[in-house]
């Protein structure tokens, strides 16, 4: 009896023993299934560039289509994504069988990386993303000149140039050139070329523009062995003109490069100038005896008055 009364013990024991482990290993399994539950497979988006789009009639209205789009600003049923450099491809957690993916083309303000934003007068891209997970969607967004761009200034240096010395006394000047190795595209470039007679010139648009508050940039294209500095001078209700205020240098290039500039800051020194003009200048830095910059569509936009 003692024995049977020992094993009966046992076994109710036993019994206890293996029903807490089964709650407690229950408790676990529940809590894990919880904490490990499969995470939504994102669609992905893959896009090596902005293509331009241009109607006929638009060079009248917008000059080149030269643009240096880098960067994107990606947004989903109008929620953000993020904002990428190009070329990239990015995850998209989507919401049913489809959404909207609008992409706002980027560019950086004054040549600068840290500076990057979305150009205020170009279009931005709308389409129709699929939800497909796992998988890629290869797409290149249109874009183009939107209707806030106001052309203010241009001199694609197809006729001449609209550039003249600063002041009578200032140095050399500018010229056309037509030798197609020397031109961005078309039938001219702008060129200042620098001698130890001549090593510096200072330039300024001859013809004038309104900035009115708002953004305002100057789009160009340009390609040099020197160092150069885009500025801008104003004049008032009088005509009197302030000194130029130079806003950026740029760095030697033997490629063709654009640059957008802005403005804004020409626009906050001048609080009383009712015109604006741009000049440009550039010298022979030291240990070189000779430079040269060419320079192509330039152009100032602005939002309308």
């Amino acid at each position: 009896m003692i024995c049977n009364g020992v094993s009966f013990k046992f076994t109710v024991e036993m019994k206890l023993k293996y029903l807490v482990i089964f709650l407690l290993g229950g408790i676990y399994l529940s809590g894990c299934k919880t904490t490990y539950s499969s995470a939504p497979v994102p669609t992905y988006v893959h896009i090596d560039s902005f293509s331009f789009s241009s109607n006929p009639g638009d060079y009248a209205k917008y000059g080149s289509i030269s643009h240096s789009i880098n960067y994107v600003w990606a947004f989903y049923n109008n929620n953000p994504v993020g904002v990428f450099q190009l070329p990239v491809t990015f995850p998209i957690i989507t919401s049913g069988s489809q959404g909207s993916l609008l992409l706002e083309p980027g560019i950086t303000i004054n040549g600068l990386t840290s500076f990057e934003t979305p150009y205020p007068f170009y279009t931005a891209d709308t389409s129709t993303l699929i939800t497909n997970p796992g998988k890629i969607k290869n797409t290149q967004p249109i874009t183009g000149y939107n209707q806030a761009a106001t052309m203010r200034f241009i001199d694609d240096f197809e006729f001449g140039t609209q550039f003249t010395r600063y002041s009578s006394g200032s140095p050399d000047s500018i010229v056309k050139v037509t030798d197609p190795s020397m031109v961005y595209e078309g039938k001219g470039a702008g060129y200042i070329d620098l001698k130890s007679t001549a090593d510096s010139s200072e330039i300024i648009s001859q013809k004038g523009f309104p900035m009115p508050a708002g953004d305002a940039y100057l789009e160009i294209n340009y390609k040099c062995s020197v160092p150069f500095y885009i500025g801008g001078a104003g004049t008032d209700a009088n005509g009197d003109i302030f000194p130029a205020y130079y806003l950026i240098g740029i760095r030697p290039s033997d490629t063709w490069k654009k640059l957008y500039v802005s403005l804004q800051t020409l626009e906050a020194t001048y609080t009383q100038a009712t015109t604006f003009y741009i000049t440009i200048k550039t010298s022979v830095p030291s240990g070189q005896t000779s430079g040269y910059v060419l320079l192509d569509n330039i152009k100032v936009f602005t939002d309308p008055d």
